[in-house]
């Protein structure tokens, strides 16, 4: 995790449900993998994109998680915990994710639309 964060190469993508399958039970909460996940980001990477991942785990779990998914051969170059908890998340610049195939597509065709840059610091 050495890069430098720029948001117009920056695919963001949540953990749980994305990558893995959550078990309270498993080790680490990581009941498996889903399927083409670990590919996929290897192909994020090979475009040339940063890959931050980001979970409403808590920051406690944020260093057991980072090593857990390393050990299972994920890539990545950032790890946020402590997403905000809710039902659904709307977003102008979401991707449904229902399979990677699926969002591999939507993510080669998106526009990388300028961010809001007003001065100051993120909130």
């Amino acid at each position: 995790m050495s890069k430098v964060s720029d948001p117009n190469k920056t695919v963001v993508i949540d953990i749980d449900g994305v990558l893995v399958y959550w078990d309270k039970h498993s080790p680490n909460h990581i009941k498996g993998d889903i399927d083409q996940a670990k590919a996929s980001l290897m192909r994020l990477r090979r475009q040339g994109l940063i890959i931050h991942l980001y979970t409403s785990r808590p920051v406690e779990e944020k260093e057991s998680l980072s090593k857990a998914l390393k050990e299972r051969g994920f890539v990545f170059d950032f790890l946020t915990c402590g997403k905000p908890l809710g039902f659904a998340y709307i977003d102008d610049r979401a991707v449904r994710f229902t399979d990677w195939s699926n969002a591999l597509k939507w993510v080669s065709t998106l526009q990388r639309v300028p961010f809001y840059d007003g001065g100051g610091t993120n909130c």
